[in-house]
């Protein structure tokens, strides 16, 4: 969701836009990836009785990727951003392809973890261990007291 999202911890390294439809999603990521800026040249020529030339050189500055551009991104692609790195569009991978894909919920619903089932499995577990118990061997020698 978008509130889990805002509220992520901003100590990785890298990420990868994977493209959507939510509006303030997809402005974090244009404001994210930035502005870049295109260069132009015109070169004009006037033929009258005094031939003149003129050249002129622009830097214009746009959106790297604009809000309609993220929304009707390609969905076999993505945008990738490395620490150090400009970012780049990439072909997402095709998970299907995978060698680990059989281990997914997507391959099999067998696959789909149970939290609560493992929640009770690990408190089942603790509770054992909260056991107090003696083996007693044969050879051993102790004595009861009685408090």
């Amino acid at each position: 969701s978008v509130k889990k999202w805002k509220n992520k911890v901003y100590g990785y390294q890298r990420n990868t836009v994977l493209g959507g439809q939510e509006q303030s999603t997809l402005e974090e990521y244009e404001k994210t990836l930035g502005d870049e800026t295109i260069d132009t040249f015109n070169d004009s020529k006037t033929y009258s009785t005094n031939e003149s030339t003129g050249l002129n050189y622009q830097k214009l500055g746009r959106k790297l990727l604009n809000l309609n551009e993220l929304k009707t991104m390609d969905r076999n692609r993505c945008i990738v951003t490395i620490s150090g790195v400009p970012p780049f569009l990439s072909d997402k991978y095709p998970t299907p392809e995978h060698p680990n894909f059989k281990y997914t919920a997507d391959a099999s619903e067998n696959n789909v973890f149970d939290f609560q089932k493992h929640r009770k499995e690990l408190k089942e577990r603790d509770d054992k261990k909260r056991v107090n118990y003696i083996n007693f061997k044969a050879s051993d020698e102790y004595m009861v007291l009685s408090i």
